[in-house]
């Protein structure tokens, strides 16, 4: 006992520096054991990946701001494997075997679906749900019968006329260039925007006319999914997430709640008028499909953010890869026209039986995915059979890692068409899920 006393004496009588130096002992005491518990006995330490990544999540959230996210988890695949270890919590799967098993119903295994991270996502303003952020698997599947039928083959033909409308003006901009050189990005930004404020507002914004009226509204959209993807990574790290948002500029806030309020003012005008176009509400309300004012709020939002710079995203991509690969635009340039050499001639259904030109998009989405990094899923309480673990499916890495598609870095649409004994028969195409996969895959993809 008289040790302990004594013990207890000298702390009550130590100073301010022996306080600090206890504190700094237990500190660090604290973060070695931390360390050594992630590297030898957490449930994840079998698996392969480098010790930084293992002990701490930072590696990670630096590349994912600096944008290289997509570039380290390639790295780290064809160093480590299919499945690699990215932080302390967190797995990484290359394997189109995973897919299904962590995008996919698992109802038919016998087990719960794996959840979508609640954390990825910044809720709506006014906390409803949406199509695209609620994690919650009854109100997805809700949400998703009531806006169903606005995404069916049935309402996109109804639609063409109104898609082929701003087509045509994007193509009368880019012909009036006259041979000038002409940014095509901020052509296809145009163009979709004014489609999707169509569908979603049945009203257009007029950029392809030369609105400008706009164009602060559309800067605060496009700047949204980098300020998202910062804010999603600090907030993982609280004390840091809190420091930093003292100094976040008014201006942050405002563009959000530009978006927002813009959102409110146009879905609230569309139902006030009505409105005889196909657009994306229409069918809802045809077949009285319940809908809260404030979901419809929350919905129209992301339809704005997810359907606009992501589709511009890819075409630009696109583009590129086909003026680069002139034989591949050759070759695509003969197969539409000989379908359609008429303007009438290009319909929905006509286009979507050319091959190649849907073996020229597959491969531009693999390519150039507007989504490099799929959205997390978080293993269900009881565990999966899957890594033990928390997984990560990274989109990029797997469509540019060499076991599963030959020539991974080069642009070649032939890989799309049957071809079961030629050069690319053993690429996994099935790892191709641009538009997620299983119950909670994107709503717009036709």
């Amino acid at each position: 006992m008289l040790p302990q006393t004594a013990a207890i004496v000298s702390l009550q009588d130590a100073s301010p520096a022996k306080w600090a130096v206890l504190a700094a002992t237990i500190t660090l005491a604290a973060l070695l054991s931390t360390c050594a518990y992630r590297v030898f006995l957490h449930p994840l330490h079998r698996y392969p990946g480098p010790t930084l990544h293992a002990i701490s999540s930072l590696p990670r959230a630096i590349a994912t701001i600096l944008g290289r996210e997509a570039e380290l988890m390639l790295a780290l695949h064809k160093q480590h494997g299919p499945v690699v270890r990215v932080g302390p919590n967190e797995l990484s799967y290359v394997d189109p075997r995973a897919i299904k098993d962590i995008y996919g119903h698992r109802r038919a295994g016998g087990g719960p679906e794996f959840a979508r991270d609640a954390a990825f996502f910044d809720p709506a303003l006014n906390g409803a749900a949406d199509i695209l952020r609620v994690a919650d698997g009854a109100a997805h599947a809700r949400l998703r019968k009531a806006l169903s039928h606005s995404f069916s083959d049935r309402a996109l033909r109804n639609q063409a006329p109104l898609l082929k409308t701003h087509v045509a003006k994007l193509l009368a901009n880019l012909g009036a260039a006259r041979g000038a050189p002409v940014d095509l990005s901020a052509w296809f930004n145009a163009a979709t925007f004014d489609i999707m404020a169509d569908l979603t507002f049945s009203a257009p914004l007029g950029l392809l006319d030369g609105n400008t009226r706009w164009e602060d509204w559309v800067h605060a959209i496009t700047a949204q999914p980098r300020g998202m993807t910062v804010a999603r990574v600090l907030r993982g790290y609280a004390a840091v997430w809190w420091f930093l948002s003292l100094f976040v500029p008014r201006s942050m806030a405002a563009a959000r709640r530009k978006v927002w309020d813009y959102a409110v003012t146009r879905v609230d005008a569309r139902l006030a008028a009505g409105s005889d176009k196909p657009d994306l509400w229409a069918e809802m309300m045809a077949r009285n499909e319940g809908m809260p004012v404030e979901e419809m709020h929350a919905n129209a939002e992301v339809f704005m953010v997810a359907g606009t710079e992501t589709t511009a995203t890819m075409l630009s991509g696109l583009t590129w890869y086909l003026v680069t690969n002139p034989d591949k635009f050759e070759k695509l340039k003969r197969e539409v026209r000989e379908a359609t050499p008429r303007e009438e001639d290009v319909t929905v259904e006509r286009l979507q039986g050319l091959k190649y030109l849907h073996a020229c998009v597959e491969e531009g989405f693999r390519m150039y995915p507007p989504a490099a990094i799929g959205p997390p899923r978080v293993t269900p309480a009881e565990g999966a059979k899957i890594c033990d673990g928390w997984v990560a499916g990274g989109q990029w890495a797997s469509y540019r890692y060499p076991p599963n598609f030959t020539r991974p870095d080069e642009y070649i649409p032939e890989r799309w068409l049957e071809n079961k004994t030629g050069e690319f028969a053993n690429d996994k195409r099935e790892i191709l899920q641009p538009f997620s996969y299983g119950p909670r895959n994107c709503i717009g993809k036709k």
